[in-house]
């Protein structure tokens, strides 16, 4: 019994000398090469001496190559503003027409009555306006008027001003006779404003059309007078006949006896 457990003792001693002789070997290793490798990692860089360990030369390295940033590209030039569109003056376009609706035809005035036209003498005739922009450009309306005749009826005062585009279009009918021998004298005309410009602008356009001849009025006027006819020229008188030449004195004589 003691033999074996001397035995044991003599096992455990040795197994703790060797593990003691086994980590102070391991510990002098690694002191070695920590010395060995701290010589190794001392370099030169510029005029110091800078401790560098071979870990970070390496991953600078590594970095350098496999982490290096690429160049970002050049962007597209960035385009200079789009300069504001030059605005147009103003500039406004009105129409003006006349038909005459007869059995559901419709006829120009002008066309049907400057000719020989057959048909009542009191007829409606419809007169049809429009005002509108031109190029599309939005331009405010501030006056409209028309004139028949010499009278003005005012469609737009400047208290109702309106702006074009759309094209603001309207009709009107009036009653007249086309067996007095009349010309009817119509017009329409228009003026607006443009925001960026000071001056007005205007447009307008007439529209006239007669009915037949028209019939005179007062008294004829007489044919010019013809000037007096002059006498007739007398035939030019002639010299006077001249006397007839006298001969030299020149007698003759005779005698005879039987």
């Amino acid at each position: 019994m003691r033999l074996g457990s001397a035995i044991i003792l003599g096992a455990f001693a040795l197994l703790g000398h060797a593990r003691s002789e086994s980590v102070e070997g391991d510990a002098t290793a690694k002191a070695e090469t920590l010395r060995a490798g701290k010589k190794a990692r001392n370099v030169l860089v510029g005029e110091d001496l800078q401790v560098r360990t071979e870990d970070e030369d390496y991953w600078g390295r590594f970095l350098q190559t496999s982490m290096s940033i690429t160049a970002m590209p050049t962007p597209p030039p960035t385009p200079p503003p789009t300069p504001p569109p030059t605005l147009k003056p103003c500039d406004i376009k009105v129409t003006m027409n006349c038909t005459l609706v007869n059995d559901g035809q419709e006829a120009d005035c002008k066309a049907t009555f400057e000719n020989e036209y057959e048909g009542d003498c009191d007829v409606n005739v419809e007169y049809c306006y429009s005002v509108d922009s031109v190029d599309g450009v939005e331009q405010t309306i501030s006056e409209l008027t028309v004139t028949h005749e010499g009278e003005v009826t005012m469609i737009v005062p400047p208290a109702d001003a309106f702006m074009v585009p759309p094209v603001y279009e309207w009709c009107e009918t009036k009653l007249i006779n086309v067996c007095e021998g009349q010309v009817f004298k119509s017009c329409v005309e228009a003026n607006a404003t443009m925001p960026g410009f000071t001056e007005d602008c205007e447009d307008k356009e007439n529209y006239e059309f007669f009915t037949g001849t028209p019939e005179p009025t007062g008294e004829p006027t007489p044919p010019p007078t013809p000037p007096p006819t002059p006498p007739p020229t007398p035939p030019p008188t002639p010299p006077p006949t001249p006397p007839p030449t006298l001969k030299p004195c020149d007698i003759k004589v005779t005698m005879n006896c039987t």
